[in-house]
């Protein structure tokens, strides 16, 4: 399962104090804090690479999560054979140096998931990069009605000529209505992170 997003933000300066008693301290980044709490960066820095710099790259552009979308982690299903989701296609535009900012969007071939958001913010050095936002998203049912969810999502690469080098992307749902049996989308809390399963996403 990925969501569709359409998400941008503007946000304050780096390095603002921003700690919630008894969390561990991954960052004190008012901007990142904003999308995702400590305790949720924590687990998600276990199962994938976290890049806290200031130099990101620039990743303007669209590229192809697929064909394939394996499981790296996730903290509640415990799949002996986890499922495989189809393509994912994501776009970056109007990244702004300064501020660290950008659009983001994503669909699958089908267009079936829709989303916008608040909260795109691009850390990294060099060809290394993360990328932190939350999105408001709509997903269609069998019967016609829809589901509305909001998630955190966090997804992290390495930039080459051709595309993107082990992207993961790691996803949270925070709430949602619509599927009260989890039928459609994952539990609300559950962490996931994914990845491209030949490792390389490709520029299209």
């Amino acid at each position: 399962m990925m969501m569709a997003a359409l998400a941008m933000v503007t946000f304050v300066a780096c390095g603002d104090d921003n700690k919630e008693d008894d969390e561990p301290i991954v960052t004190t980044d008012s901007r990142i804090l904003s999308v995702v709490p400590n305790k949720i960066l924590a687990e998600i820095k276990q199962h994938m690479p976290i890049y806290d710099g200031v130099n990101p790259p620039t990743v303007e552009g669209s590229y192809c999560m697929g064909p394939d979308i394996t499981l790296v982690f996730d903290n509640y299903y415990g799949w002996d054979n986890p499922p495989v989701w189809t393509a994912n296609y994501i776009e970056f535009t109007q990244q702004k140096t300064s501020e660290r900012t950008l659009y983001f969007r994503e669909s699958n071939k089908s267009g079936s998931f829709v989303g916008s958001g608040t909260g795109a913010y691009i850390c990294g050095d060099g060809k290394n990069f993360t990328v932190y936002l939350s999105t408001k998203n709509t997903e269609n049912k069998d019967d016609g009605s829809t589901i509305t969810y909001n998630k955190i999502t966090l997804i992290s690469g390495t930039l080459t000529d051709k595309g993107i080098s082990k992207l993961r992307y790691a996803f949270v749902i925070t709430d949602k209505k619509g599927d009260p049996d989890d039928e459609y989308i994952m539990k609300e809390g559950v962490i996931r992170v994914v990845k491209d399963d030949d490792e390389f996403s490709d520029a299209i």
